[in-house]
């Protein structure tokens, strides 16, 4: 078996092993959606958060690749985010190896939907607190740059040191409404249905 070097923009042939090679950080996060990984990167960029470690599971799709990223990342790290379009069927091993190792090594653990609608398998087999983990989910549905700000104190929250009483931590964390649509001006910037009266 060949093991390639992760190159940006390059698209992996199925059966090929790659090597993200991400140094450890204590926040891990993966989706298949490059928009999400986008977002999370600016929040990281406006917060100088220099911990977030982001990965396209798309480029995991080879079982050696998982092995690999778990071992160098994953394992480091104090939380991982994982938003899984399509749930747990489509990135069956990665969720299996990666809920062995966050129990092993006490990792908390939120395995979200790619979508708006709760999957209970993939919460049931996320460690995070349930009402941490529909906030959080919450926090992905809304979307938009104020969210993913919020998402990125969500997950420096979920990696701190469980409260002695087990309860929730994302209580006071709520969900900014984000225009689904609109306008775009340089000069005033977005203007969503409202403003166009």
């Amino acid at each position: 078996m060949h093991l390639l070097s992760a190159q940006a923009g390059a698209i992996q042939q199925e059966g090929e092993a790659i090597d993200l090679n991400q140094r450890p950080g204590a926040l891990v996060f993966a989706s298949s959606a490059d928009s999400e990984l986008a977002m999370l990167a600016g929040a990281a960029d406006r917060a100088g958060e220099d911990e977030l470690r982001l990965a396209n599971t798309l480029r995991l799709s080879n079982n050696l690749s998982v092995d690999l990223w778990l071992e160098k990342t994953v394992a480091h790290a104090s939380l991982v985010v994982l938003r899984l379009i399509g749930g747990a069927a489509y990135f069956q091993y990665g969720v299996d190896e990666l809920t062995a190792l966050c129990a092993n090594r006490n990792i908390p653990l939120a395995l979200l939907p790619g979508d708006a609608n709760p999957d209970p398998i993939l919460q049931s087999r996320s460690t995070v607190h349930p009402d941490d983990w529909t906030r959080l989910h919450g926090l992905f549905i809304a979307g938009g740059p104020d969210n993913a700000d919020t998402i990125l104190t969500a997950f420096n929250l979920l990696s701190s040191t469980v409260p002695s009483d087990g309860g929730p931590r994302l209580a006071q964390l709520a969900p900014r409404p984000f225009a689904r649509f609109g306008l775009w001006y340089p000069s005033t910037g977005m203007t969503d249905e409202a403003g166009l009266r």
